[in-house]
């Protein structure tokens, strides 16, 4: 499911799916101000909570695509190798079950405003994982976005497939 974080409802289903969403959104807002953050307001050190499962992704393409720029330690366990320049839509070529991932991100781009997912994955190990994804607009002159500030989460589904 894909949650619009600018209708309240939405927002607060999607940040009760995991529970670092909300201090994700509460660092994003302190940078926001009048206008949307930029990359270079990151300071890791504000946020070493979230670091493992931070993302960040270039936008290409005016958003049809994403370059993953870094990766944190749990996402590329997850993942199960290294992502750091890898393309978004490539991955979801690959694995069709993330396309809601790639989806929260067109929607952040589109709107300037956070996004979240909850889907259920397959990844290239054959595995069953409950993936979660928190995304918020990140931009170069304030206005259009640039990159993508991500929280995500893949949790392994041990009920039976069905």
């Amino acid at each position: 499911m894909i949650y619009d974080c600018r209708d309240p409802q939405q927002l607060a289903k999607a940040l009760a799916l995991n529970s670092l969403f909300a201090p994700a959104l509460q660092y994003w807002k302190s940078l926001h101000g009048d206008h949307l953050p930029s990359r270079r307001n990151i300071d890791p050190l504000e946020i070493p909570d979230l670091l493992q499962n931070v993302m960040l992704l270039d936008v290409m393409e005016d958003g049809a695509d994403f370059r993953y720029r870094l990766a944190g330690t749990a996402i590329e366990r997850n993942f199960g190798a290294p992502i750091k320049g890898l393309s978004l839509v490539e991955i979801a070529a690959a694995f069709p079950s993330i396309q809601p991932v790639l989806d929260v991100k067109k929607h952040c781009v589109a709107t300037a405003s956070p996004y979240a997912c909850d889907a259920a994955v397959f990844t290239h190990f054959g595995t069953r994982k409950q993936v979660y994804c928190f995304a918020m607009p990140l931009s170069d002159d304030g206005v259009h976005v640039s990159q993508i500030f991500a929280i995500g989460i893949l949790e392994r589904i041990t009920e039976p497939v069905g």
